[in-house]
């Protein structure tokens, strides 16, 4: 008798709940470009150069080269979402960097950003809107704190806001000479001539007290101007802000949020997303806007000749010519809102937000900007059919019929915006300003297929065999046998009728599992095209997406990624390392090296990747007679490192679980979760990861449990 010997793969899980060496986790890719542009920052590098610095909602990065390219500077750096930026001296010629972020303070880089340490002691809150350097001062405008200041590189901290009788948002700081300014949301200009021990409010002929920016600088004899940027326009004062007049003539967007000087000149950068310039110091601005995303421009910096701004949702464009045109110089740094994901033969292609296509031909290390005709950069959707790839938008729909590198509109038929495709044969379905169209020409023309649809709020659509399935919010699932000609609902089963997203997902032995996910009601799974749907499984937060990896489901939400590998049934999260707001959009892509590679897409930092074989283990059934029972035995061997055997055996067809436990009962991995018939088998377990210590390992089949102790030794 001929003994056949079989591996089954089985997808892990593990979250590490205590301080130890991450092996395997989520990995920023290089891309694609743009982000919420905050501050600048320069700073001496100690060889005589100086390193640019930007502030981002997608953490800091730092250019050589003055905005040509950028790379992600985050080590150490918990908080991603920088508002601040400020450079001190280090007395050896090179410059410490601060950031200041959203939630967890000042950050300190000693190493040109290269790694980062909180320093926040003495620090009330750490909200962080504002830094500033003056020599050996450092301050930092706090939420509802005011002003503090640090005389030792930001190691301690002190208050220094007496006299602000109102401690709210300080937007901004500046320094001449011995005079300190402090800008507020509400409360005007605040002034000190002592480092800020104590203030004065200075704000005679200020009518808006609402300040976002403050510049400095001198003019023609020497005098000190001082300009404060506003909701309501420009303010100059001459006299230490002891009196200000409105400085307003030819700024037509007047809610100004940056200022940069350069020689003789003012730059301002407002909301409306323009920057204006004046060459008499506010008396008259123009516009100098050419090439500028209409984008609000939120920062505004000079490196040598050139002038840098920071957009919010588009990143960094620089000027050559004082102003004259604009480009954009934001190759490195991280979109911050990825809406889409799509795999197509020539490579991984990104829909974002603002900044339209991009596309990736090196699994996510290099990605380029890929929207020469495309109309609207907002992005939702993108598809790949045949040799087309297609992008949704808020204004329509557009083909590219050579990998991105042009595109045209097809908005025939069309009414709105397209949020989701869908690809069935030789058709093309598309959700489109809240209804579902067909497209038989590969969107040549479109039409309108809502004949049975109760509502105009659909979001999602999937197809199994010869049916469509179109998710709604309001009214549930419906489904199509006849490509769109009619729909009816298909809500047996469901508690709740907001479906946010749908999946379908194929296990081994051909069964279909169509999965939805509702925003107040959990998981559901509905079977091989069935009537009815079961609750599966219900996560803590909402699913704002699904992707699929053979018969593995994972869930995109509001944090993070979550992963079934027993059709729905349970969910463990799989978010290690990944630093985010959203998880938008899921796909997985070959790669012949290394088999599959995970992709996502964030609100926050760009897309992520992570090899699916980095979270693979093996069962293997050993040759022997069917047992009697259930078993687990000792692993082997025992004490180990970094790998060690677990040997078990199953006498009846049925759901095996094999998981693993530190001291304290908290799960770390899940070795096995499927189904196994009877026998014996071996898994081996990888503790490398793991700090030096007992730990626990536990088989549930049926009614049947036990739990082993085994230890690991470095």
């Amino acid at each position: 008798m001929t003994t056949i010997r079989f591996v089954l793969t089985i997808i892990f899980m593990f979250f590490i709940m205590f301080n130890s060496a991450v092996h395997a986790q989520w990995t920023q890719t290089n891309g694609p470009f743009g982000a919420n542009c905050r501050a600048f920052a320069s700073a001496a590098d100690g060889s005589g150069g100086t390193n640019l610095f930007v502030a981002t909602g997608a953490g800091v990065f730092r250019s050589t080269d003055n905005g040509t390219s950028w790379k992600g500077v985050n080590t150490g750096l918990t908080d991603w979402n920088v508002r601040a930026l400020a450079a001190t001296p280090d007395g050896n010629g090179a410059s410490h960097v601060f950031a200041g972020t959203a939630d967890q303070g000042v950050f300190r880089s000693t190493n040109q950003g290269t790694s980062w340490e909180a320093v926040n002691t003495g620090l009330p809150r750490l909200t962080v809107f504002s830094l500033l350097a003056n020599d050996t001062n450092l301050f930092a405008g706090v939420y509802l704190n005011g002003v503090y200041r640090s005389t030792n590189a930001g190691t301690t901290w002190v208050a220094a806001n007496a006299g602000m009788a109102v401690h709210n948002e300080v937007t901004a700081l500046a320094v001449v000479d011995t005079h300190a300014f402090a800008a507020t949301y509400g409360s005007g200009v605040f002034h000190s001539t002592n480092n800020g021990t104590s203030w004065q409010l200075v704000d005679t002929g200020m009518t808006n007290m609402n300040v976002h920016a403050l510049a400095v600088r001198a003019d023609a004899a020497g005098d000190t101007m001082l300009f404060a940027g506003t909701v309501g326009g420009v303010f100059r004062s001459t006299n230490f802000g002891r009196g200000w007049i409105a400085v307003n003539t030819g700024l037509t967007s007047t809610d100004v949020r940056s200022f940069a000087v350069k020689g003789s000149d003012i730059f301002a950068g407002t909301w409306g997303g323009d920057v204006f310039r004046s060459t008499n110091n506010g008396a008259n601005w123009q516009s100098v806007s050419t090439g500028l995303p209409q984008n609000p421009i939120r920062s505004l910096t000079v490196k040598g000749t050139d002038i840098l701004a920071g957009a919010l949702d588009f990143g960094v464009y620089r000027s050559v010519n004082n102003g004259a045109t604009w480009e954009g110089a934001s190759v490195g740094i991280r979109n911050s809102y990825v809406k889409a994901l799509a795999i197509a033969p020539n490579g991984i292609f990104a829909g974002t937000m603002y900044n339209g296509v991009f596309r990736s031909t090196d699994l996510g290390t290099n990605w380029e900007a890929m929207n020469a005709g495309l109309t609207d950069l907002h992005v939702d959707a993108l598809a790949a059919k045949d040799t087309f790839l297609f992008a949704g938008t808020w204004g329509g729909a557009s083909r590219s019929s050579n990998n991105g590198v042009n595109w045209v509109s097809i908005n025939t038929g069309l009414n709105g915006s397209v949020g989701c495709f869908a690809v069935k044969d030789t058709n093309l379905f598309a959700t489109n300003n809240g209804g579902v169209v067909l497209s038989i020409d590969n969107g040549t023309s479109w039409q309108a297929v809502n004949t049975g649809l109760t509502t105009g709020n659909i979001g999602s659509l999937v197809v199994s065999d010869t049916n469509l399935f179109a998710g709604s919010f309001g009214a549930g699932v419906f489904r199509s046998t006849n490509n769109g000609a009619n729909w009816q609902t298909v809500n047996t089963g469901l508690t709740s009728l907001n479906v946010r997203a749908l999946a379908l997902v194929v296990n081994s032995s051909g069964e279909k599992n169509l999965f939805a996910a509702t925003d107040d009601a959990g998981i559901f799974r509905f079977t091989n095209n069935g009537e009815g749907w079961q609750a599966v499984g219900s996560l803590s937060t909402f699913v704002l997406t699904f992707g699929v990896s053979d018969t593995n489901i994972f869930a995109g939400t509001l944090s993070t990624v979550y992963r079934s590998t027993n059709n729905g049934t349970s969910w463990e999260q799989e978010g290690e390392g990944l630093i985010s707001t959203n998880v938008n959009a899921l796909v997985a892509a070959p790669d012949g090296a290394s088999g599959t590679i995970l992709f996502v897409g964030t609100q926050g930092a760009g897309v992520w990747r992570r090899p699916l074989a980095e979270l693979i283990t093996f069962v293997s059934a050993v040759p022997n007679e069917i047992p009697g029972g259930f078993g687990l035995a000792q692993n082997f061997p025992n004490p180990f490192n970094p790998s060690t055997t677990i040997r078990f055996a199953v006498s009846t067809t049925g759901r095996v679980v094999l998981s693993v436990y530190d001291v304290l009962g908290r799960k770390l991995r899940t070795l096995v979760d499927e189904v196994l018939p009877p026998g014996r088998y071996d898994t081996v377990f990888d503790g490398n990861e793991l700090a030096s210590g007992v730990y626990f390992y536990r088989i549930e089949a049926g009614t049947f449990s036990q739990t082993r102790k085994f230890v690991f030794q470095k």
